[in-house]
């Protein structure tokens, strides 16, 4: 269901993908067989044959134990493949077991839509917002950094390092720190939420409005004007977010493409598998040419929705910045950014380079193995990049003086979670040995007026 959920995905995506993919492969099949039957008689026996043969094979592909050898693996189903198909066309009782199996399918598709967690997406309807009454006219500025620990900001002394980080110290020298700030969860898609909130998240919460509908921006959407930009939750409501949705076809088209390599990550050996686009990394686009990309939020003052890629993540910064203009009433600005998050790729001067979403040397799937300067190596390309972040945070400050906003506006800024560099252990599954790396997180809160830190 979070699949579905990050992606923003709309119930009728969901119902088109699940139908679709119990009828057309079905159908393509049948055509191919009313095909060869067209050309020679046999031939339509063969290729139903080679079918039934081509699917078991597929099913124990999948059953058998991933780490065995890829030889192995393809030889024993296609073995099964061929006994199924030798016994389809030889025992009666093996043509009836299809048949009757027949109707599994639809009974798939009515599970998935009506009793798994999916369902939720498809049954339940967002509810109306409840906007609160808010008196207040200062200006809120609030950034949500990705994947960033307190200790990398930190001196030898536990203090912010003013000279690696100057904005970060700067907006400190205003704002009060607190340094014992924890996270309550190391995964952005339940972090953010609590985040925006107050609520600790429920184990089977998505992170859409649909299952918070209480959170900063219907506390404010009332009498403040919202620009928002989310990454990877839906937290605003319609109405006050408006979120121009891509065309259906490329919706169902995207989501088709991206489940075709998820199929091929559960179904193929593990060294076939390091062959296809990284899954573990991005909800979507993961064979898009220019690397996966993230779905994000406009708020009303700037309609439309578009797609960011993590390549390009300092545009996202750029456009927030542009955005901080003083207007009518009191606004709310609100970004989610995935920085300092990895892949690690900027300098601290914003110079790219290197970008390759799938391979950190060292990281294999969420840990660190091998040599253990490779997980030295990636704290340090981490440490460039939280550079850079400063940076970026440094031009939100200027822009904020500039307008003349700085003084009455309540300025937060906080990451959703942290990140661990010891050498073999776990770099964002949680326990007691990295926890001080991931659930400790920045928490600056520069108030109206504030002007000592």
């Amino acid at each position: 269901a979070e699949f579905f959920a990050v992606r923003g995905s709309a119930r009728w995506d969901i119902v088109l993908f699940a139908v679709g993919l119990v009828v057309l492969p079905p159908l393509l099949l049948l055509g191919v067989e009313a095909l060869a039957g067209l050309a020679r008689g046999r031939a339509a026996t063969v290729a139903h044959l080679l079918f039934v043969g081509g699917l078991v094979g597929l099913l124990v592909l999948q059953a058998l134990p991933a780490d065995a050898s890829t030889a192995v693996l393809l030889v024993a189903a296609a073995a099964a493949g061929a006994g199924a198909a030798l016994l389809y066309a030889r025992a009666h009782p093996a043509r009836m077991l299809l048949t009757v199996l027949a109707a599994a399918p639809l009974v798939f598709v009515g599970l998935f839509l009506l009793q798994s967690p999916v369902s939720r997406l498809v049954l339940d309807d967002a509810p109306e917002p409840r906007l609160a009454e808010v008196p207040s006219r200062a200006p809120v500025v609030m950034v949500v950094l990705d994947e960033l620990p307190t200790v990398s900001l930190m001196d030898a002394d536990g203090e912010i390092d003013e000279a690696r980080y100057p904005s970060f110290a700067r907006l400190a020298g205003d704002a009060t720190w607190y340094r014992n700030a924890t996270t309550v969860h190391e995964w952005t898609t339940a972090a953010v939420p609590a985040i925006l909130t107050g609520v600790r998240p429920g184990a089977d919460d998505l992170p859409l409005y649909l299952d918070h509908p209480d959170n900063l921006f219907t506390l404010l959407g009332a009498g403040y004007r919202l620009r928002v930009l989310e990454s990877q939750t839906h937290l605003c409501p319609p109405g006050l977010c408006d979120d121009d949705r891509e065309p259906l076809a490329e919706r169902v088209g995207s989501l088709l493409s991206d489940l075709s390599i998820v199929y091929g990550h559960l179904v193929l050996p593990e060294d076939l598998t390091s062959r296809l686009p990284s899954i573990s990394s991005s909800w979507r686009d993961f064979g898009a040419p220019g690397g996966p990309v993230v779905r994000l939020q406009r708020g009303p003052s700037e309609p439309g929705g578009r797609a960011g890629d993590y390549i390009g993540r300092d545009a996202e910064v750029r456009e927030f910045v542009e955005a901080l203009e003083p207007g009518d009433g009191p606004a709310l600005a609100f970004l989610h950014t995935l920085l300092p998050h990895h892949p690690w790729e900027y300098l601290p001067n914003g110079k790219v380079y290197g970008s390759d979403l799938g391979t950190q040397p060292g990281m294999v799937n969420e840990r660190w193995v091998g040599d253990p300067e490779l997980a030295l190596q990636g704290q340090q390309r981490h440490l460039l990049q939280v550079g850079y972040v400063d940076l970026l945070l440094g031009r939100i400050l200027d822009r904020l003086e500039a307008t003349g906003q700085y003084d009455d506006a309540l300025v937060v800024v906080v990451a959703d979670h942290g990140v661990s560099f010891r050498p073999n252990d776990e770099r964002r599954r949680i326990h007691a040995g990295n926890m001080a790396e991931i659930a400790f997180v920045p928490l600056l809160v520069k108030a109206p007026g504030q002007t000592s830190g």
